[in-house]
């Protein structure tokens, strides 16, 4: 992704972050609808130009920059607005709106940053269509990472319905008991996020070249590395353990970028040996002023070659 690029997506996350941390930070017990209010005011004019802080502005000048729609950040704060009255969701129809609020927007924010690739020929609604997605499988993976978490603060991210037909109650998730009726459950859940991943990846190759990284590596890394094991599901405390494992491999990786990441690593190790090389030479012949030029010599001899060539 191009310096220009990057930037604008780093202050997009700063804004989603600040907007985040209203309702889910250390001081979200005193945030009231009239804040959020006041919030949208304020969005509403750095888009105009007018921000308010150095934050706000990094934001102005992306809107300045790229064809970003104020209307996802909005809803965004529709979102926030949500969570501050509702912690219960009868269906998924109401929590992907849930969902969309909070996340999927996110990708509507970056697509006019990442760009479309010149030469694809998808619509530019499929585009937007397979970022909301990613959006989406996100949150829900997210959901399901931090259902104990959300539990103790009375909150159940999950259709109810759904609970009720697999024979689950509200009290079952507060107690925090594993059953196989859980584990069934879970795994349809699972399943469910794995579909919007499946159709996230439908667009990242249209794209622009220089973007599809950042969300290939979202789509494998965030949704191909939940795969479920036997021990997944058994327990749900702490929540940071209680659906899956962060350690699991990135599955959809792409094979070359991995060869690329080793070759880095291996030259910025061959670089540091070197570098440790020239510092002991350089110790010992200092002790004699007269051989440090001999010094110097022997490292451009030895080392300067392995390091510029990185083998």
């Amino acid at each position: 992704m191009t310096p220009e690029r990057r930037k604008a997506v780093w202050a997009i996350y700063v804004w989603c972050r600040r907007t985040d941390e209203l309702v889910d930070g250390p001081n979200s017990s005193y945030i009231t609808p009239k804040a959020l209010d006041r919030w949208e005011k304020r969005l509403e004019d750095l888009f105009e130009g007018r921000p308010y802080d150095m934050y706000d502005a990094a934001l102005s000048d992306t809107a300045s920059k790229f064809p970003i729609d104020i209307q996802p950040f909005r809803d965004m704060i529709e979102g926030m607005r949500l969570d501050l009255w509702k912690s219960r969701y009868r269906t998924f129809d109401e929590l992907y709106l849930y969902c969309y609020y909070v996340a999927g927007t996110v990708g509507l924010m970056t697509v006019p940053v990442m760009g479309i690739a010149p030469d694809s020929k998808a619509s530019a609604e499929s585009v937007y269509n397979a970022a909301l997605a990613l959006g989406i499988a996100n949150q829900l993976t997210n959901i399901l990472r931090d259902v104990g978490e959300d539990s103790r603060r009375g909150r159940i991210y999950l259709p109810l319905d759904e609970l009720a037909q697999a024979g689950l109650t509200e009290e079952d998730i507060f107690r925090g008991k594993v059953t196989d009726k859980w584990r069934r459950f879970m795994k349809g859940q699972i399943q469910r996020a794995r579909l919007f991943f499946d159709e996230a990846e439908k667009g990242v190759m249209h794209l622009d070249s220089a973007s599809r990284w950042p969300s290939w590596h979202r789509c494998g890394c965030t949704g191909r590395s939940w795969t479920p094991s036997r021990r997944t599901t058994t327990t749900t405390s702490p929540s940071a353990r209680t659906w899956a494992r962060r350690r699991s491999s990135c599955l959809y990786r792409p094979r070359t970028r991995g060869r690329l990441f080793r070759h880095e690593q291996r030259k910025a190790k061959r670089s540091r040996r070197s570098d440790v090389i020239f510092f002991f030479f350089f110790f010992l012949l200092s002790c004699h002023p007269t051989m440090i030029f001999a010094g110097c010599c022997i490292y451009s001899a030895i080392c300067l070659p392995y390091t510029c060539r990185g083998i």
